[in-house]
Order: C-alpha cells, then sequence, then structure tokens
C-alpha cells in the first residue's frame, strides 16, 4: 500500500521519476529536447534613438541649365576721334616726306602688346609701313643707328584672316596696301606647328623684310606719330 501511494506521488510530481525496490522515487535519464515551438508575435517598435552626426559633404551636383540672356547694356561712350598734332614731341624724329614723327626704342624690348602700350603712352602707335618710302627710310635710318643686329615690332598683325596695321583711328585704311614679306611668310594658310604667328616684325639683317612671328616673343619697337596736313 505504501509503494502504491509513493508510486502515485512520482506519477503526479514528475514522469521522470522512477520507483526503487524500496519503493523510493528517483529521477530518471532526461530525455531529447521537445521541438521548437511556434514565433510568438513581434513586439511593439521601441521609442527612436538620438540623432547622428552629420554625415560627410557631398560631391557638387552637375552644373545646371544656362539661364536666359540678361538685357541689353547701355551704349558705350563713342571712341577717341582721330587727332593729329602739327609738331613731333620729344624725343621722335621728323620726317618730312613722310609727315611722319617717330621714336626708335633701342634700349628696351618686350612683346608685341608691351610695345603696343609703350607707343600709346607717347600719344603714338607701333610703326605702321605703308609704301616703299616709308620702307626705305626706315631701312635707311637703322642702318645709320647701326642697328643690324636688332629685331622690330611693327603695328601688323592678322584679324579675323587679314593682315592689317592697327595704326589707331587716324589710319585711313588698315588692310596692307604694300607689302614687303620675307620669302615664305607670310605663308597662308597658317602654319599648324606655330598657329600664334600673328603679329607682324621686320629685321635689318634681313635687308628689313617683314616676318610673321609668335606676339609674345620680344623685340624692340619703332612708335609713329602721323602729323596733320599743313
Amino acid at each position: 500500500m505504501k509503494c502504491a501511494f509513493i508510486v502515485l506521488l512520482c506519477i503526479v510530481f514528475g514522469t521522470a521519476m522512477a520507483v526503487d525496490d524500496k519503493c523510493d522515487c528517483q529521477r530518471g535519464k532526461r530525455g531529447k529536447p521537445g521541438r521548437n515551438g511556434q514565433d510568438g508575435t513581434p513586439g511593439q517598435n521601441g521609442a527612436p534613438g538620438q540623432k547622428g552626426e552629420p554625415g560627410q559633404k557631398g560631391d557638387p551636383g552637375r552644373n545646371g541649365a544656362p539661364g536666359q540672356s540678361g538685357p541689353q547694356g547701355q551704349e558705350g561712350e563713342p571712341g577717341p576721334h582721330c587727332v593729329k598734332p602739327s609738331s613731333c614731341p620729344i624725343g621722335f624724329v621728323f620726317n618730312s616726306t613722310l609727315k611722319s614723327c617717330y621714336y626708335f626704342m633701342y634700349n628696351a624690348d618686350g612683346s608685341w602688346f608691351e610695345g603696343d602700350w609703350f607707343c600709346a603712352r607717347q600719344n603714338s602707335h607701333l610703326v605702321s609701313i605703308e609704301s616703299e618710302e616709308e620702307q626705305l627710310y626706315l631701312y635707311m635710318r637703322l642702318t645709320l643707328d647701326s642697328q643690324q643686329r636688332k629685331r622690330f615690332w611693327t603695328s601688323g598683325n592678322k584679324f579675323n584672316g587679314q593682315w592689317r596695321w592697327d595704326s589707331g583711328s587716324c589710319s585711313q585704311s588698315n588692310l596692307f596696301s604694300y607689302t614687303n614679306w620675307y620669302p615664305g611668310d607670310p605663308g597662308e594658310p597658317v602654319r599648324k606647328s606655330r598657329p600664334e604667328e600673328i603679329c607682324m616684325a621686320v629685321a635689318l639683317y634681313k635687308g628689313l623684310d617683314w616676318h610673321r612671328v609668335p606676339c609674345h616673343e620680344r623685340r624692340n619697337f619703332i612708335c609713329e606719330l602721323n602729323l596733320q596736313a599743313l
């Protein structure tokens, strides 16, 4: 009767218990784990975390489309009128036949633009060789001054595909009417190897023939100032 009661307790309190010969309950071996149960329902979302640090600056975006054209600007001031002096400034040499004054810069050189700026400061322009008489005069003057090894800028340059004199507002015709190019020059069309050869210089050691050269090269220069008719 006692053993039957103990067995009943074992059944009630643990199926893994066994009963020995003395009617004592003993724990049996652990059985294999059962199968996993089904997933439960998801819990509620937690509170938002704190704001993180800002990220690094990204690459700039592509340029946008061009905007519309702005309104037309106001009309500019009229350009200077041609004003010819009646006499040569100090430092200029007068030629009565050509009715022009010349300033020969032997002691300094510069680019074509620097020479043009220098002559403009003297109220003149780089020399424009517009006739055979003027070509001969310059040749004789440079020879007498022993300037055989120097090279000189003129106002000649190529603009919109045409060679012209940049003689300011007093020039009647900027296009070349007289020429004295060195053989092979001006070498039209522009040489592909030196497309920047759009300024004109002369050299006494080459007979004062005309040459096309890059405008940034350094040369001496001759300024010219045309006088008013007397």
